[in-house]
């Protein structure tokens, strides 16, 4: 879970560009919600951070 500063103002995918021209989903967000949820790379980094 990652906290963010103001609430998402709708439900999204973040998905990030790899450098193999794949796709990966990293975030999603919910609307109201001032967290995400972090998928794969990007919720080993919300962890390290804690």
């Amino acid at each position: 879970m990652v906290n963010l500063e103001t609430a998402s103002s709708n439900d999204a995918a973040v998905v990030k560009n790899n450098g193999d021209a794949t796709k990966s989903l990293s975030e999603v967000r919910l609307s109201g919600k001032k967290f995400s949820l972090a998928v794969g790379e990007e919720a080993a980094k919300a962890d390290a951070t804690r």
